[in-house]
């Protein structure tokens, strides 16, 4: 990822091509409007330097909280007036003692003066709400003065709202966006929609994002490109060991094979199946992006890796894939892949009812086949369940799923199902014989899982390529 941007792209591109605009940021209480505000600032340091007018925290509270705003927000330009007349702390916050909004204005004029003679000045002001209260004027009044006063002054302007329906100051400022908490199954998930950015092409008008350690960062699309662009050379990846004295192996546990994982699920029980439910919409670039990292972590074990085929994963594709990350000699020795099944997936349901029965055993007689001859080794077997379901119907192929499920407890190896389901709509079925449940699917083009069993929070799921491996990340939603 070499997008090191905290705020959308339209945002940055907004503030860069004026110096007076002003933009409304809208919310409730708790979906990051302050924290949006101060990562704008910190964003635009470069081109701008920050003054902060709080009704919400003072000062003090300010850099507790955010630390890492004080570089930015020197004391001198933190205007407190969460106490409005009464006596502040001079080394903390500058202060403004007003009754009214040219007695305000007037205070601000000194500060923004002094700033300008150097670099743009950019004014939050958090929240004109509580600002228009305290000078006992409309609201409205109260934003197109302070709009005029950063026009005439050629500030930038944050102004932040709880008002969430359109109203009149939507159209005094010059951008509006809107910051909005939802859950999914439970879950936080936070939005940002922007509304209006005047001289500015707004290509996505919708991001999804954190305020993970007390920061706003919005999420990126998964650069999948890189499992077929030729131009990114993989530097082989050393296994995540999880055999005999190791962490893992002592909790009778195999690593997901990579760290992000396995920070949130503790690794995985050995003798587990996981199911991982998979939104419809999502690219098999995506799915390999995600579960991969185990495949890669057995095989560079030299464990063997048994899967069967997709009709959306093409062969030449998958050992193209497998012998960058773990060589041609590794791979031919250690991957087995049931091509053999893809014969009858074109077949569909012109194959006879005892002839899908076969072709399922087949599943198990290949498991068996590979316990004989190399004298039961550990095992992963990877199987997608929606190409099986082309085949037979849903309970010969659970049942067939169980069977397989129960060889691995036994075994102690590692069993992983796909099945992709419409949207986030869940698969009960399939769920009573996994272990683990994990849900994957993408909102907007952008990457999301969280565990149902066990329960975990929601996570965007991306890659860093700046390494010379490709590293998942995955960022929780707090």
């Amino acid at each position: 990822m070499t997008n090191n941007r905290t705020i959308p792209s339209e945002i940055f591109s907004f503030f860069s091509i004026a110096k007076s605009n002003s933009l409304l940021v809208k919310g409730a209480p708790g979906t990051g409007k302050t924290i949006f505000s101060l990562q704008c600032i910190n964003e635009l340091k470069e081109k701008t330097s920050g003054i902060y007018f709080s009704t919400r925290v003072d000062a003090k509270s300010l850099y507790e909280h955010f630390p890492w705003i004080k570089e930015q927000i020197p004391p001198e330009r933190v205007i407190d007036a969460t106490r409005s007349i009464a006596p502040k702390e001079r080394d903390l916050a500058y202060v403004i003692n007003y009754s009214s909004l040219p007695d305000f204005l007037k205070g601000l004029y000194s500060i923004v003066h002094k700033i300008s003679q150097q670099q743009t000045p950019l004014i939050i002001v958090d929240s004109i709400d509580a600002l228009a209260a305290n000078v006992k004027m409309p609201i409205e009044e109260t934003c197109s003065r302070l709009v005029n006063f950063a026009e005439s002054m050629n500030s930038q302007m944050i102004i932040v709202t709880e008002r969430y329906d359109t109203s009149a100051i939507d159209y005094i400022v010059d951008g509006i966006i809107k910051l909005e908490r939802r859950f999914i199954e439970n879950r936080l998930l936070r939005r940002m929609r922007i509304e209006k950015l005047r001289g500015t092409e707004i290509r996505n008008p919708t991001y999804y994002f954190t305020l993970q350690n007390g920061k706003f960062q919005y999420f990126k699309k998964l650069p999948t490109y890189y499992l077929i662009d030729g131009s990114y050379e993989y530097a082989h990846h050393p296994p995540i060991k999880d055999s005999e004295d190791t962490k893992f192996f002592d909790s009778g546990k195999f690593s997901f094979g990579t760290e992000a994982m396995d920070e949130v699920f503790g690794g995985v029980r050995r003798g587990s199946l996981i199911l991982f439910e998979v939104d419809d919409k999502m690219t098999m670039e995506d799915v390999i992006t995600v579960t991969f990292s185990i495949v890669e972590n057995f095989l560079t074990q030299k464990r063997y890796v048994l899967m069967s085929p997709s009709e959306h994963l093409h062969p030449d594709f998958l050992f193209k894939l497998l012998n960058k990350l773990v060589g041609e000699e590794v791979t031919s020795k250690y991957f087995k892949y049931l091509d053999k099944i893809l014969q009858y997936v074109e077949q569909g349901n012109d194959i006879i009812k005892t002839q899908r029965k076969r072709i399922l055993k087949c599943l198990t007689d290949a498991i068996n086949k590979l316990k004989v001859e190399h004298g039961n080794p550990l095992s992963l077997v990877y199987l997608f369940i929606d190409t099986l379901e082309s085949i037979a119907d849903v309970n010969g192929v659970f049942r067939v799923l169980s069977s397989i499920a129960a060889k691995t407890k036994r075994d102690d190896d590692l069993c992983i199902a796909l099945k992709l389901v419409s949207g986030r709509k869940g698969d009960e079925y399939y769920r009573k014989i996994a272990d683990v449940v994990i849900k994957l699917f993408t909102l907007n083009g952008i990457t999301f899982l969280y565990g149902i069993k066990p329960a975990t929070k929601l996570y965007n799921v991306n890659v860093d390529l700046t390494l010379p491996h490709p590293k998942l990340i995955l960022i929780p939603v707090v």
